[in-house]
């Protein structure tokens, strides 16, 4: 556990979320699929039950190769980032994809970052050599912040998202070296 503060001077407590969170943690989700499309889900598609949710979180907080962390302001999630292996197989062990989403009333305060920190740090710590993630061609803060942190373009599914009106997105798929990119930090942003 780890408090923050914001650029607005808000404080929030950064932590890994537990059984306890979990009806907090559905409703951010519900909450985060409806204030953007940038997220593969939306708000109908979070269907969990509270004890599926409670189960996911415990089997998060178990797995020594993944990660979640929430950041909770007056106890309610308004932040999270998680990584996992991008598979079971001995080949690909050494690759991490990630996962982030704010809600909006937080987004340019700097959570963004101090997630991403955290989660790389974490990374690091726990031996992947490499974090990739993929994010919506027209999602730019996002894909600011990824690049500030080192992420580089590793390609595009073209097409990837059918929007409910009809329109449709491009995935990029953006990627880093750990190690790399923790020798040629110097300062972090």
């Amino acid at each position: 556990e780890k408090e923050v503060t914001l650029r607005d001077c808000r404080a929030l407590i950064l932590r890994s979320p537990g059984e306890g969170d979990a009806e907090g943690m559905l409703a951010y989700l519900r909450q985060t699929a409806g204030e953007t499309h940038f997220l593969l889900r939306t708000p109908e598609e979070v269907t969990m039950t509270l004890e599926e949710e409670k189960a996911f979180l415990k089997s998060c907080a178990e797995d020594s190769r993944r990660m979640m962390m929430a950041a909770f302001a007056d106890g309610k999630p308004v932040g999270s980032i998680s990584f996992a292996p991008a598979g079971p197989r001995k080949k690909v062990c050494h690759r991490a994809e990630m996962g982030v989403a704010v809600l909006r009333e937080y987004w340019g305060q700097g959570l963004g970052t101090l997630l991403m920190r955290e989660a790389l740090d974490r990374a690091r710590a726990m031996g992947y050599e490499q974090m990739e993630l993929a994010v919506y061609e027209d999602n730019s803060r996002a894909i600011r912040l990824y690049e500030r942190f080192g992420f580089k373009h590793w390609g595009r599914v073209r097409r990837a998202f059918r929007l409910e009106d009809g329109s449709y997105r491009d995935d990029l798929l953006v990627g880093m070296f750990l190690k790399e990119a923790e020798d040629a930090e110097g300062s972090r942003p």
